[in-house]
């Protein structure tokens, strides 16, 4: 869906701008919410930021721009209350977007105010994942729907053009209601954890989905969850500029690049942090990423390669050479090793055969074990391809030979059908890495649905445009940032320190 994010604004100085609008912007562009458009509306700011790349448009002027993120600036400040009505400087901002997103053929609006931010993954998963209706969430400490987020679908147009067509007085009534209670939500998620923080904690609780009302000139420590690049490192520790973060937004994605560690190098820090008790590889060939595990191994091969110890002290490795289909069918990886805590999926470069893999591995999995998956991040359309060809003379020699097969098709795959994982995107050249965690060993829904899914997935094709959008889909992390500084990170999944 065609989807426009917006905030409304006012400040009045620069250093606001930069502090509470910059910050806000960052972290919507590093997030992993589907955007395809972010305008903040101003109500009338005496000083307007000079953001390179991001054009100030008189709101006034009809019409829409090409510009991913842009500033609609209304002359004439309406404020938070005038003639006993407040908000009418909200009001007119929120009208004006849903207005602007009308006539750009958008399918969908998203409002997430300056003072608020989505928190966990679960909550964006649902943000991009709504697609009818007008939904908000609950804010608990004020017992109504939380109007600084919101999204409106196209289904839903009509009714929020009727309603802020109306003058705010239109809509009061005896007693008093405020807007929260007045707006014709069709849904109110309740499940998702979060409340107007800001106005009665000097802390964010760490098990919050959402937080309005944040305190915008707050210590860093404040805003633990945000992140320049994804890497949960506080944004204030950064040295990167609006400019830096709105140009890598707006980056040229005809191009892609992994430019972070080597994926074996990556694995040598999962193994020093992680420290496996176990650990189980498909695709072993020539032992490349299996010399730098340590603990006790289980390698599934139909062709090993291998010419140079990377047993090295290893206790126990074990060799199967055969198809991963007939290991799993001949073999219960936990009567070997126990449960595993750690894997490598790295075999047939077709997406039907790493989706089996998959499930059979989380079958011998447990809460805390992660696995890898190898190749999913393509950097053209041409490796993608399901048949190995190499690429034209006019591609780089240095990737004219690479071929990833079709494995980038179960991104999307676990995406719909298993929204309950958790899945990050790691720089790892040559072709990316993706670590998934919080695996159920118990979950069935893939197995069960196994060849529906294999039959419609078959025909997904992946263009230029798709290639961009497969690799914004999900959060993308800096290896090199997460070696450099990995606290957060281990922290996150409970590793040791």
């Amino acid at each position: 869906m065609k989807t426009l994010l917006f905030c409304t604004s006012y400040a009045e100085s620069e250093a606001t701008w930069n502090e509470r609008w910059g910050r806000w912007l960052k972290a919507i562009v590093h997030s992993e919410l589907q955007t395809d458009k972010i305008l903040i509306v101003d109500d009338g700011s005496p000083v307007l930021p000079r953001w390179n790349g991001i054009p100030v448009v008189p709101a006034e002027i009809d019409g829409t721009s090409d510009s991913k993120v842009e500033i609609r600036h209304f002359q004439d400040r309406r404020g938070r209350n005038v003639n006993k009505q407040p908000f009418p400087g909200w009001y007119r901002s929120f009208s004006h977007a849903v207005l602007h997103a009308i006539k750009g053929g958008f399918d969908k609006v998203i409002h997430i105010e300056a003072d608020a931010y989505l928190i966990s993954n679960r909550a964006v998963t649902f943000f991009n994942s709504f697609n009818r209706g007008w939904a908000g969430l609950w804010c608990g400490r004020h017992k109504w729907p939380e109007s600084t987020l919101q999204i409106i679908c196209r289904d839903q147009f009509t009714s929020c053009e009727v309603f802020f067509s109306q003058p705010y007085s239109a809509h009061l009534r005896s007693p008093y209601k405020a807007i929260e209670q007045l707006i014709p939500f069709t849904f109110i998620n309740r499940m998702l954890i979060g409340d107007r923080y800001g106005e009665i904690a000097d802390a964010i609780p760490f098990g919050a989905d959402y937080v309005s009302q944040v305190r915008w000139n707050q210590r860093s420590d404040y805003y633990w969850w945000m992140a320049e690049d994804g890497t949960r490192t506080p944004i204030d520790k950064t040295e990167h500029g609006v400019e830096d973060i709105v140009s890598n937004f707006c980056r040229d994605t005809s191009v892609m690049r992994h430019e972070g560690l080597d994926y074996r190098e990556f694995m040598r820090f999962l193994d020093h942090q992680m420290i496996p008790r176990s650990y189980l590889e498909i695709g072993t060939y020539q032992g490349d990423s299996l010399g730098v595990v340590t603990c006790d191994t289980i390698c599934v091969d139909p062709n090993f390669q291998i010419q140079r110890n990377v047993i090295k002290r290893r206790r126990r490795s074990f060799f199967f050479q055969m198809t991963s289909d007939e290991f799993f069918d001949e073999n219960d990886p936990r009567t070997i090793i126990g449960d595993v805590d750690l894997g490598f999926l790295d075999g047939l470069h077709h997406f039907e055969a790493l989706l089996r893999d998959f499930i059979n591995f989380e079958r011998c999995s447990h809460a805390g074990s992660l696995v890898l998956l190898h190749d999913c991040l393509p950097l053209n359309t041409r490796m993608a391809s399901r048949d190995h060809q190499p690429g034209p003379e006019t591609e780089s020699t240095e990737t004219r030979y690479f071929w990833t097969g079709d494995v980038w098709r179960v991104l999307p795959i676990l995406r719909e059908f298993r929204q309950d994982l958790e899945i990050v995107l790691l720089d790892c050249p040559p072709t990316g890495l993706v670590l998934i965690s919080k695996l159920d060993n118990r979950s069935t829904k893939l197995m069960y649905n196994f060849e529906s899914i294999v039959k419609r997935y078959a025909s997904l094709e992946l263009s230029q445009y798709q290639l961009a959008d497969l690799w914004g889909s999900l959060p993308f992390l800096s290896s090199r940032k997460i070696v450099a500084d990995p606290r957060l990170f281990c922290s996150h999944f409970r590793f040791r320190l």
